[in-house]
Parts: C-alpha cells; structure tokens; sequence
C-alpha cells in the first residue's frame, strides 16, 4: 500500500503492499476447494482488511489534496481511473463464464437475455436489482462498488470531519457490525442484497477506522525498514488461513482489533531493502488477481477437470495461472491504460497514478 505506484516514491509503504498481495491470495484459497473443503476459510476477512488499508491511504494520499482544493469531480475521476481498468476485464471474465453456461446449457438459471440485463448495470459499476447477488457476472465486484461508495463519501464529507466525530462515526458502525455479524453468524456477508446492510457496516467500519489510523501516524515520520515488518506479513496470513470451527467471535476479533494493530505495525516498519521489491511485486498482483480470480476459477476448473488434472494439479495450476495473468494485465493493461487516461485527463505524471487501495 502505497501513496503512488512509482517504486521510487519515498513516501511508498510496502509492507503495506506485501499485506495486500497476501490478501488477495487468501481469498483465492477462500474460493477454491478440494473435495468441498476450503483451504483458507477466513479468507473473507480480507476484504475488511482491504477496506481499512483503503482509508489509511486514501486519507494518507488526498487530505491534504482536498483541503487544498482538489475538487470532488477530480477525486472521483481519479479513483475510477484506478478502479475500472481491470473491473472491466474481471466483468468480461465473468461475462465468458455466464454466457458459455448458458450456450452449454449449464443450468445455472441466466438466460442471455437476463445477463444482458444484467450487465448493463454491472459495466457501470453498479450492482444488478436482477439477482439475489450484487453482481451476477463477477461476485467479487460487490466490494469494488462499495469501494468506490465510500471514496465518494470519503470526498464528500468524511476527511472533513474532526477527529473525535470521525471516531464516533467509527463506533456507530461498529455497533451496526457486531449486530449484523451475530445476527448472520460471520463477517461473510456482502455478495447478497439480503444483507446489504452488513456490507455497509463492513465498509464503513473498516475504511473510517482506517482513517483514525492514518491520522494517528501522521507525527510517526516515515516507516522503518526492519524485519519486524514481516511480523504483520506473518499474523495477516495466520489470521485468513486459520482452520477449525472459528466463530462469529474470532470474525469480529479480527476485524475490530487485530486487523488494525496489524496495519498499524505494517505502516510503522517496512522491509528490509532486500524484500522491498518482492513486497511491491506482490502489492502490484493483487488488484489484478482480486478483479480476475473468480471467474476464471470456473473456467479453469471447465478445462481442468476435462483434462482429468489431479486436485493438487488443479489447484497449483490455478494459482500460476492466474498469478501470470495479473501481472500480464498489470503490465501491459493497468498501467498503460491509466497512463493513457491522465494524460488525458491531466493527470499525475507517474504511471501507477493513485493510491493502491484496491486488493
């Protein structure tokens, strides 16, 4: 996690980065099961993680910028140069799973007519009032959207807001967190609009807390290379891949305690600079492993099992596979695009425009 992609702005916080690649992963493992089993069943937590370290860089990287007059306009265009690139090659991934169902005749229910419907409010980043899930064609989209929803709000009104409201604010969502998490019996909620109110807490508890975090480092000075930051690197991994029956308890644990002393510590100490590149290699992946893993999951699993791989094969391939492809889309889609973007926009001069904030 970083104030800009560039690899040579000083101001980057890389084990930060490391954290959000790792993420990223787990929920890959959360999505793919061996024999009905799921390799990392907390994987889901990342999301919230992914929210808190979004309010600790975006209020690291535009406060200041707000207050000195970037307009709301300009925010929000900056925020969807970030986010769509690869949103939209996550929808046409999912499009190619959906629509090839639906000419194998699958069965999974979606006729092309209803997944036209459909993704015509999906390619605008909105969710679908067709489904019982947010979004039909790639249902990890639903945390984009709530992404962007709280950027907006985040420019709108919540860097204006004084440290001690923002802390309430922080606390009336928390309250609504813990009351939906009981009542669901986890944190795994958000793919469905039966719960959208749960995402909201999610969101908005995680993104606001990851503000508070921001401004208590802002006197801290620069974080310090040390191997102390695998420490968080380490606990993260230990906390989405933990196995057993693990409650809504150790959910909310994670969340509201863990998870921010976490982020804390990675922004207090970066790695030693003989991991510094690989902790950045891995933070690029991770927005493009996050938008692309889910449908391709499917159609890989499609040819996988037709070419009778074994689980073990099954798996590892997968994890190649799409690990190749996100840094093939990073490089030679992410990044150009949004180059191209501001420049015509009159955007920022490095290519990685705009924090990583994104998985």
């Amino acid at each position: 996690m970083n104030s800009s992609s560039s690899s040579s702005d000083k101001s980057r916080l890389s084990t930060l980065d490391a954290m959000r690649g790792l993420g990223a992963f787990a929920v890959l493992l959360f999505h793919f099961l061996i024999n009905g089993e799921m390799i990392a069943p907390k994987g889901y937590l990342a999301v919230d993680f992914f929210f808190l370290l979004s309010g600790l860089v975006i209020a690291h990287t535009y406060d200041s910028r707000l207050r000195s007059g970037m307009s709301f306009g300009r925010f929000t265009t900056l925020r969807l140069v970030r986010l769509y690139p690869l949103f939209i090659v996550g929808l046409l991934f999912g499009a190619l799973r959906r629509f090839g169902y639906a000419a194998l005749e699958r069965g999974d229910g979606w006729s092309p007519a209803q997944l036209l419907q459909a993704g015509a409010f999906e390619i605008l980043m909105l969710p679908s009032p067709l489904s019982e899930n947010l979004f039909v064609l790639n249902g990890p989209s639903w945390s984009l959207f709530f992404e962007m929803a709280v950027s907006l709000a985040y420019a709108g009104l919540l860097f204006r807001l004084r440290t001690g409201t923002l802390a309430v604010l922080t606390a009336l969502f928390g309250v609504l967190l813990v009351v939906t998490a009981v009542q669901h019996g986890s944190l795994e909620m958000g793919l469905k609009w039966a719960w959208f109110h749960g995402s909201v807490a999610r969101t908005g508890f995680s993104f606001t807390l990851g503000m508070l975090i921001q401004r208590s480092l802002r006197s801290g000075g620069p974080a310090r290379p040390s191997w102390l930051a695998l420490v968080p690197c380490a606990g993260l991994l230990a906390c989405l891949l933990a196995q057993g029956e693990l409650g809504v308890l150790f959910d909310l644990v994670i969340v509201m305690a863990v998870a921010p002393l976490l982020v804390w510590l990675g922004a207090s100490y970066d790695p030693p600079a003989v991991l510094q590149g690989p902790a950045r290699w891995i933070g690029e992946l991770s927005y493009p492993v996050y938008a692309i893993h889910y449908p391709l999951m499917f159609l890989w699993l499609f040819a996988a099992k037709r070419a009778h791989l074994p689980l073990a094969a099954q798996l590892v391939g997968f994890v190649l596979l799409t690990a190749g492809l996100a840094w093939a889309l990073n490089r030679w889609w992410d990044v150009p695009v949004r180059r191209w973007l501001n420049a015509r926009i009159g955007g920022a001069r490095r290519a990685g425009v705009g924090p990583q904030t994104v998985p």
